[in-house]
């Protein structure tokens, strides 16, 4: 699915099913510094909205955020597999790796 904010690239969001019953909810990158409510108008209920104004693609600071911010609080208390690409801004940051490993996120 893509959103296209005017005058920007695409940008896109993520949905991950976390099991056959629950979603967790998709996260869009959009380029720029400041959030306007127009942006989350077309998006689903409990989508997040990350602003990056370098680049409307992930970096490893905004994978940190989503993992603690939107992964983390959806995750049940057990073991669970996260499914990722080889991108290096998911397996790059030592402080990703230790995080994901004291919550039992593995990957």
């Amino acid at each position: 699915m893509n959103l296209q904010q005017r005058d920007q690239k695409p940008c896109q969001l993520l949905p991950l099913q976390k099991n056959a019953r629950r979603f967790i909810p998709p996260a869009t990158i959009m380029k720029g510094k400041y959030k306007k409510a127009e942006f989350k108008d077309s998006m689903p209920p409990d989508a997040v909205l990350f602003m990056s104004h370098k680049s409307p693609h992930i970096n490893s600071e905004l994978f940190m955020n989503w993992l603690k911010d939107h992964f983390l609080p959806r995750k049940p208390y057990r073991k669970v597999l996260l499914v990722l690409d080889r991108h290096s801004t998911h397996c790059s940051s030592v402080e990703m790796l230790e995080f994901a490993d004291s919550h039992y996120i593995r990957y």
